[in-house]
């Protein structure tokens, strides 16, 4: 963890603090970065516009961004929350497809297997073998077992895409 004394400051990032924070003194701006680490996460190594590698730490509405091998600050700013929520809703978006088209996948795999019991059904009537009727019977008993498990199935995904968009609506 770095504390308030270990933090040194480049001229852009006490600008940005000025400008952004209305931070002048150096020592409060220490407090105030040393402060704001103790909630910030790690989010790895960012790339400027001119190619410049920093540590980003970001979080409680702010983005802090350190020199790679040291404790410098580069600069600080605020959190982009527009771009979190659109990419929170991508992504939501995204599921919403891939839980769709299972239901759909689930469905038609379901009329799949009716005809499937049907053309099994109408082969036991013809057959006078009882290890084939027995074979058939229970070729239908596993194939209706599954179509028993498909709404279950797609009933657990759309649940998981309810608790998906109640989390989405939490920062939307």
């Amino acid at each position: 963890m770095i504390t308030a004394g270990q933090v040194k400051f480049s001229h852009h990032a006490r600008k940005r603090l000025k400008e952004r924070y209305n931070i002048t003194n150096l020592h409060v701006a220490r407090k105030w970065i040393a402060q704001k680490l103790q909630h910030v996460k790690y989010l790895g190594i960012t790339v400027d516009s001119n190619g410049k590698e920093a540590r980003m730490y970001g979080g409680k509405g702010v983005i802090i961004l350190f020199a790679l091998n040291s404790d410098h600050v580069l600069t600080v700013h605020p959190s982009e929350k527009n771009t979190a929520i659109r990419f929170i809703n991508e992504a939501y978006y995204t599921m919403k497809q891939s839980v769709e088209a299972a239901v759909q996948n689930n469905e038609n795999y379901a009329a799949e297997l009716h005809e499937e019991i049907a053309h099994l059904t109408a082969e036991l009537k013809r057959t006078r073998s009882k290890a084939k009727k027995m074979a058939y019977q229970a070729r239908i008993n596993a194939v209706q077992m599954r179509i028993d498990e498909l709404p279950a199935e797609s009933f657990e995904l759309k649940r998981r895409l309810t608790k998906a968009a109640k989390g989405v609506a939490a920062y939307v």
